[in-house]
């Protein structure tokens, strides 16, 4: 519940203090950017790493011959990352 001194305003994200104009332009609420641009950052730096594991999955998976093929390579590498992934997403969320 909130404070005997503020009631929210018709639109969303907006509030009016008591003892105003109802008339009177409502304050929108700001949008914290700072907050918001450390979490971009971090969600960044995530997929940046996502992509630098690759090349070590590539070498780890043709010098332990788990393939026959050298083509088939790539397919079981991006399968490892894509199962790293996923446990992650999975893993997180408990």
């Amino acid at each position: 519940m909130l404070p005997a001194d503020v009631r929210e305003g018709g639109n969303q994200g907006q509030v009016q203090i008591r003892g105003q104009d109802s008339n009177a332009a409502a304050k929108e609420t700001p949008i914290p950017w700072v907050k918001l641009s450390t979490a971009l950052g971090v969600r960044l730096c995530e997929a940046a790493n996502t992509v630098l594991i690759l090349p070590f999955m590539y070498k780890m998976v043709s010098e332990y011959d788990i393939v026959k093929n050298p083509k088939d390579v790539s397919f079981y590498a991006s399968l490892l990352l894509v199962s790293l992934s996923f446990f992650q997403n999975i893993f997180i969320i408990h």
